[in-house]
């Protein structure tokens, strides 16, 4: 029988159907046999083997867009695994930051998110956050921000990828004005001029419209049978945007 220095055996890893994991490891050592040689002597010295899983993950943020009333006060914005689609996905727990970017919605004065940070447990599918949203008496257009779905560090890895991950919120307001004018009635002698005025009668706060607009006040005779003649009516703006 010829000499075989090496003998050899193959060991078969399972591929574990698109599971996400960590490196997993184990060992492999040599051991007696019955009926082996005495003066053949095994090293107990163990081999480690490390099977790297190659699969892909896609988590990212449910809704491309969200739109809240003000008056609802609190909006859930969900983080979902989309692929694979598996009872378990991912198999191993990590955490995703919340990153908000203000538009022409502010960070306290519009919504409020102080939780940033969202954390999946393993073979989880979906989390989510609540974003508080402030409602105030001011009248206000339809405000926006975004919130962009991040990694923890640089050291995430790359085998979850982040897609769509930047979704934007606008917060729609639900409360009223009424604007009138200043007077009910005006005297004004032949040959002068009057200022027209109107303001905001609600809310009574100081800022009450967030915004500048601009209103147009017409005229009209009231007694046909006379000459009644106006060149000119000059009307104040109204500006009442808050600074």
């Amino acid at each position: 029988m010829p000499c075989q220095p090496v003998i050899c055996a193959e060991v078969t890893i399972i591929d574990d159907d698109m599971v996400v994991l960590l490196e997993k490891t184990f060992t492999v050592q040599l051991e007696r046999t019955v009926g082996l040689d005495y003066r053949i002597s095994l090293e107990d010295t163990p081999a480690t083997i490390t099977i790297t899983d190659d699969d892909e993950a896609t988590v990212g943020l449910d809704n491309m867009t969200y739109t809240v009333k003000e008056d609802n006060l609190q909006l859930n914005v969900c983080v979902v695994v989309f692929s694979p689609t598996t009872a378990c996905p991912i198999a191993f727990p990590f955490e995703l930051i919340f990153a908000a970017n203000q538009g022409t919605a502010f960070q306290g004065r519009d919504y409020t998110l102080n939780d940033r940070a969202v954390n999946f447990g393993a073979c989880s599918k979906k989390e989510c956050l609540t974003v508080d949203i402030i409602d105030d008496d001011l009248i206000e257009d339809t405000e926006t921000f975004t919130i962009t779905l991040q990694p923890p560090s640089q050291d995430f890895t790359e085998r979850i990828i982040l897609s769509p991950n930047v979704t934007t919120v606008a917060i729609e307001d639900e409360h009223d004005a009424t604007v009138g004018l200043e007077e009910m009635s005006y005297e004004v002698n032949e040959g002068d001029s009057i200022e027209v005025c109107a303001r905001v009668t609600s809310p009574s706060i100081s800022c009450p419209i967030s915004y500048g607009f601009s209103l147009t006040i017409s005229t009209a005779p009231i007694n046909a049978g006379f000459n009644v003649v106006y060149t000119s009516l000059r009307i104040k703006q109204v500006s009442t945007q808050c600074t």
